[in-house]
């Protein structure tokens, strides 16, 4: 993702992470069915390496109300060469948060993953990821991230 100032937008780095999902759902299912985490930040700020300590899970995102979903539209098509068949399309958002050690600041830290599915029974999803971390007291931080996500059975 791009390493973003909050104000004015100026790119000024970017960061990557590891993510390790599992999904647990059946077509119509309302609660959450995601579990996991995103660890291993690192990337560049002003053109300085990082890293930073600490993980997101979906459990602590759960524990502010901040739920994931998963949900699937079918729709029959009429074949011009007669009879139907069914496209189903799947889509997602998936909430990660946690603590995360900012150079000895403590972070609190929201992700956001949103997307569709893609191949063979759906093993894949990509689209739009972001970040913003939050200070103590509730300060927002002076950047956010955006970019995209991709993960993959």
């Amino acid at each position: 993702m791009d390493l973003r100032e909050t104000n004015g937008g100026a790119i000024v780095g970017e960061v990557l992470a590891d993510l390790e999902l599992t999904a647990d759902w059946t077509d119509g299912q309302a609660g959450n069915p995601w579990s996991g985490k995103a660890d291993n930040f690192r990337g560049t700020l002003n053109k300085n390496d990082f890293a930073i300590a600490g993980d997101l899970t979906v459990a602590k995102a759960e524990a502010k109300s901040l739920t994931s979903a998963i949900g699937r539209t079918s729709n029959t098509i009429n074949l011009p060469t007669g009879g139907s068949t069914t496209v189903s399309t799947g889509s997602t958002m998936i909430q990660l948060s946690g603590e995360v050690d900012n150079d000895g600041t403590p972070t609190t830290v929201l992700m956001s993953l949103g997307g569709g599915f893609f191949g063979s029974g759906g093993q894949a999803i990509s689209g739009p990821a972001s970040l913003q971390g939050f200070r103590s007291g509730g300060i927002r931080s002076d950047l956010i991230a955006a970019g995209d996500f991709y993960a993959t059975q």
